[in-house]
């Protein structure tokens, strides 16, 4: 009334969470909330009436640090087939100062997620923002750092918000992520969110705890029946088959799930055919009896928390057969392949059980196998799949993600070198029943022998210090090296991808000009010799989108045409070396004798200054010669920082609490995929290319640490990266991230973030090779 100069609190007398207010005039409104909730007002807001509601409280409420923690099966299990009212609550939200742009959706994506697995609400809080590289922190150092936004009160603030959301939803039951930190996968918020439910479970219902919320929200005091934590085998007192079929959702709680649970993770993930259940607290005695996670809460159907529910739905037979058929098709997916398991047997098995399934129901089995493949590093097995997909079912919403991820294998350099040295098994053309022919499709070896390696590598040995000899790449007329039977093979490798562009652009143009598709694209035209379209779409491209990451990529591509005037991304010279370092982490060689480049703080945001830079400064140096990328590094320390080596040292080890180094290398300048090589302070290692760690190269590593820093030495054999050559001017994409636990992340080239929960490919800088010929003279080579 006095153009909100002052407010007074009205209440509705509906104490779940109202989310629009619309008023026609002064004294007619309408106000919509969860579970439907529809009320108005004929008084300017002084009384309220309700006009509908799907319900009036949660039956079940899922508290959860981490949207992947949510069990979206369980959801679908108890919301979508039993019929309660289930409600969902993630507590932390992502660190916007140095969070990828694209997770600024979470909240939306977290609802919807919910909902579609048959839930009846989700939201997301925004007061715990959690730092990338503090996700795995110890709960101390987490709580220490909310502790600056709550006024050293995070903890109190914490379970204020808990017990406020279970006197909103009022649930009967509570679920919440394991409190085992060993065997939630370490992260130990969730263990935290454990402790944290089972405290506000405990004290909710007590009028003494926060009375504010009684008195100024006009909520009740509520106690819930029971808490389970989520469990990863014995002790569990419930245990939930998730692969029985659910004739109400008519499929399995756990293929029901897939969908939304992807949402969540941007990707298709895996869930288990089981969820097991620990009981963390109840008000009833017996309820450590219990086996079912409602039992002992009488809800009946049509009631406060419960839909009504329809009469057993009757399965057709051919329905049940086909979700036999999926579940008998994953089964198979997960087969490893190997001399005694015929890839060939099983991609042709795929065909016959798919044709047996509704179209529906088939694109998504498709999807998920070839998702399977792809997860399993499979990429030959992962690519035949998906083009099954796109061939068999082209109109199906999922075949527009298979189109995506086939554009982004077959304009991959990394991939196509993978398949040049036989990193993968050879297949045949499943769509068609036919072996693969020299250059067909999608420019695979072919030819009989062609997929074995080219150059053999020596045995990666940790601990060995002399780098051993490794056999020349010799360029052959246009100075490529060709690992493939033929040159037509490399350029129908890069072909096939521009050959899927239109049929991906017939979803529409906003999948089409996705920067993460395109750049792919221009990455195979330029390969294929093409600098004209390319040049012409950066040109566009840069004027018409907005400052940030995609945009300078797309200049530093205009300006690696012409290389004048100050780059648009950070330059990396890696300078041509004729002395090989010895590897024993003292950096007195000649090669070492350069400027080193120093890391900066991933936020951007500090100065020399800063407290964690000066505390944990890092230099890095590179160079090349004819065979190898070496790679040195001096990460500094407190003197408290120090951890021994560790010996043996282990391939492929979770380094994700150690202060640790990662490496990454585009070598085509695509912004999609790239290799990842890790090494952290205890000298173990970690590689992966594209996500797929069944990528294990043979490099050379040494780790000498001192009191007060650790040194990295590194010689990556090229032939290992490339089959092409290293000339003077080539230009590749690269970064270096280094991750300390609890206190930060710093990188060379921003925007970066900790590897594991982001690459960030975009952030990438430009690495560019100066190689000096005999006489004196130098080539250049632009692309």
């Amino acid at each position: 009334k006095d153009h909100c100069q002052s407010w007074e609190i009205v209440r509705t007398g509906q104490p779940l969470p109202l989310n629009g207010l619309f008023f026609t005039d002064e004294r007619h409104g309408w106000a919509v909330g969860e579970f439907g909730t529809i009320t108005a007002t004929t008084d300017g807001g002084k009384t309220w009436q309700v006009q509908h509601r799907g319900g009036q409280r949660a039956a079940v409420l899922l508290l959860h640090a981490r949207a992947g923690g949510i069990p979206l099966d369980t959801v679908a299990h108890l919301g979508g087939q039993e019929g309660y009212l289930c409600a969902a609550l993630r507590v932390t939200a992502s660190d916007l100062t140095t969070a990828d742009p694209m997770r600024s959706t979470e909240g939306a994506r977290f609802a919807a997620a919910v909902r579609q697995a048959g839930g009846a609400a989700g939201e997301m809080l925004w007061a715990f923002p959690i730092s990338s590289h503090l996700l795995r922190a110890p709960r101390q150092e987490l709580l220490h750092a909310w502790n600056t936004l709550h006024e050293d009160q995070a903890a109190e603030q914490l379970l204020r918000q808990l017990i406020l959301t279970i006197r909103m939803w009022r649930p009967a039951v509570l679920i919440v992520d394991d409190g085992d930190e060993k065997k939630s996968g370490g992260f130990p918020c969730d263990a935290l969110m454990a402790e944290a439910v089972k405290a506000a479970f405990e004290r909710a219902g007590d009028p003494k705890t926060f009375p504010e919320q009684l008195s100024g929200l006009g909520l009740e005091p509520w106690q819930a029946v029971k808490v389970y934590a989520l469990g990863h085998g014995d002790p569990a007192q419930v245990k939930l088959d998730l692969t029985a079929i659910a004739p109400r959702l008519q499929s399995t709680p756990r293929e029901f799930a897939a969908g939304p649970a992807a949402l969540l993770a941007s990707e298709a993930v895996s869930l288990p055919d089981q969820r097991d259940f620990r009981l963390l607290a109840a008000q009833s005695k017996d309820a450590a009896a219990h086996r079912d996670l409602m039992q002992g809460v009488d809800l009946a159907p049509g009631g406060l928390a419960r839909r009504m529910l329809d009469g057993p739905a009757e399965m057709p037979d051919d329905l049940r057969k086909a979700i036999q058929q999926r579940t008998n098709l994953k089964a198979l997916s997960e087969t490893p392949a190997n001399a005694l398991t015929d890839p060939n047997r099983l991609l042709a098995q795929i065909g016959p059980m798919l044709a047996k399934m509704p179209d529906d129901m088939a694109g998504k089995a498709a999807f998920a196998v070839a998702n399977q493949y792809a997860r399993m590093g499979q990429w030959a097995l992962a690519r035949e799949t998906y083009l099954l997909l796109v061939d068999r079912y082209p109109t199906h919403p999922l075949a527009m993600e298979g189109y995506r991820w086939l554009i982004r294998h077959n304009s991959s350099g990394e991939a196509r070198h993978r398949h040049e040295l036989g990193q993968f098994i050879v297949v045949e053309d499943v769509r068609h029943g036919q072996p693969v022919k020299e250059g067909q499709t999608l420019g695979k070896p072919g030819e009989k022998g062609a997929d074995k390696p080219g150059i053999k590598l020596p045995a990666w040995t940790p601990g060995t210090n002399q780098i051993p000899e490794i056999p020349e790449i010799k360029a052959k007329g246009d100075g490529q090296v060709y690992l493939f039977a033929k040159k037509e093979q490399v350029r129908q490798w890069y072909q096939s991808s521009l050959d899927l562009e239109p049929r991906l652009a017939a979803f529409g143009s906003l999948l089409t000009s996705d920067p993460s598709v395109q750049f792919c694209l221009q990455a195979a035209r330029r390969n294929l010799g093409d600098v004209q379209k390319p040049h012409k779409w950066y040109t566009h491209f840069v004027s018409r989108q907005p400052d940030g990451p995609w945009r300078s990529a797309a200049l530093a591509e205009l300006w690696l045409a012409n290389r004048t005037g100050p780059a648009p991304k950070p330059v990396w010279p890696c300078r041509f070396t004729e002395t090989r370092p010895l590897l024993d982490g003292k950096l007195d060689d000649s090669c070492w004798q350069v400027v080193p480049i120093k890391l900066q703080k991933s936020d951007g945001k500090a100065s020399d200054k800063d407290p964690f830079l000066k505390e944990y400064p890092t230099e890095v140096r590179l160079s090349h010669d004819s065979n190898f990328l070496y790679l040195a590094l001096r990460c500094a320390h407190p003197s408290g920082g120090y951890v021994a080596p560790l010996k043996p040292r282990v391939r492929d080890a979770d380094l994700s609490g150690h202060d640790r180094v990662s490496i990454l290398l585009d070598l085509d300048r695509d912004y999609c995929t790239c290799f990842h090589l890790q090494v952290d302070q205890r000298g173990c290692v970690c590689e992966d290319c594209w996500g797929d760690k069944t990528w294990d190269p043979r490099w050379f590593v040494a780790v000498h640490s001192e009191p007060t820093c650790w040194v990295i030495e590194a010689a990556i054999p090229l032939v290992a990266l490339t089959s092409d050559r290293i000339t003077h001017g080539k230009a590749w994409a690269c970064n270096v991230v280094r991750v300390v636990p609890c206190r930060g992340v710093q990188a060379w080239s921003l925007p970066a973030e900790v590897p594991e929960e982001s690459l960030r490919p975009e952030g990438m800088g430009l690495l560019l090779f100066s190689h000096e010929q005999k006489g004196g003279e130098e080539k250049s080579s632009a692309r």
